[in-house]
């Protein structure tokens, strides 16, 4: 992988590719910087799921079991409502 890819977190070389493939330009394309890249969003989106799914069952279990906790935390509702959202 040529070193421009190497030099900070957002490198020049993602926004000439994003370019070039807006572009129709393949031939200057480098197939393995944007695989890479696509893998990366799909690791980072199924981290970001399964947390939120561990959040919303967290909750819902606390709302199942926890008759006590239920009636003193009122606002348990608007979590949970929210993270069905964000899912």
């Amino acid at each position: 992988m040529p070193a421009v890819y190497d030099r900070d977190f957002l490198p020049c070389g993602g926004a000439e590719q994003a370019t070039a493939l807006r572009a129709g330009d393949l031939a200057t394309l480098d197939p393995e910087y944007l695989a890479g890249k696509i893998e990366g969003l799909v690791r980072s989106d199924r981290r970001a799921l399964a947390s939120e799914i561990e959040r919303l069952l967290r909750h819902l279990l606390k709302w199942r079991f926890q008759m006590r906790w239920r009636s003193t935390r009122p606002g348990l509702r608007l979590p949970i409502c929210w993270t069905k959202v964000r899912v």
